[in-house]
């Protein structure tokens, strides 16, 4: 009976940890085939766990919005299923719309080194990208400013270095 309960307070324990993140995580087959998603990523893309478990994770509507998106999300699986851990950003679309992700597959392997399942993670970071443009932007203008500014200041003091008269320089 201890064994039966310590199991149970495991997969309890696993549960949690699985669902109790905010980043998106599945479990996939070699293939790409869905094993498990993470109550995260289905209320992000608005799925019921029925409408992905078994299918093709490129298949999801998340990866849908795009063929470039898909076709760079099947690499990035082929590279896992030969061992590779493969990260990039990508967008992807939700039910609320699209957001910018911090993307990884990482192979999970046997005891024989063979890749027997892909762990993909997904970290929103639509925020913190919107803020690296906007900050972008904020150093454009500023340098267009300064360097207005400053051709400005040059123009007047070759102007003023021009003058030979102390007075109308003053002026």
């Amino acid at each position: 009976q201890q064994d039966v309960t310590e199991q149970k307070e495991k997969t309890r324990l696993l549960e949690v940890l699985f669902n109790g993140t905010f980043q998106f995580i599945g479990l996939l087959e070699t293939d790409g085939t869905v094993v498990r998603v993470n109550d995260t990523a289905l209320e992000f893309g608005g799925f019921d766990r029925q409408d992905i478990v078994g299918e093709p994770f490129y298949e999801a509507s998340w990866w849908t919005h795009s063929e470039e998106a898909k076709n760079r999300l099947r690499e990035a699986l082929d590279r896992g299923a030969d061992g590779e851990f493969v990260r990039y950003n990508t967008e992807v679309n939700g039910k609320d719309g699209f957001a910018m992700i911090d993307f990884s597959v990482k192979p999970v392997t046997d005891d024989c080194g063979d890749v027997v399942l892909l762990v993909v993670e997904g970290r929103d970071i639509t925020d913190r990208e919107e803020k690296r443009k906007r900050m972008g932007m904020v150093q454009r203008v500023m340098r267009h400013n300064i360097r207005n500014d400053l051709t400005k200041v040059r123009g007047w003091a070759q102007i003023m270095s021009e003058e030979p008269d102390a007075d109308t320089r003053l002026d």
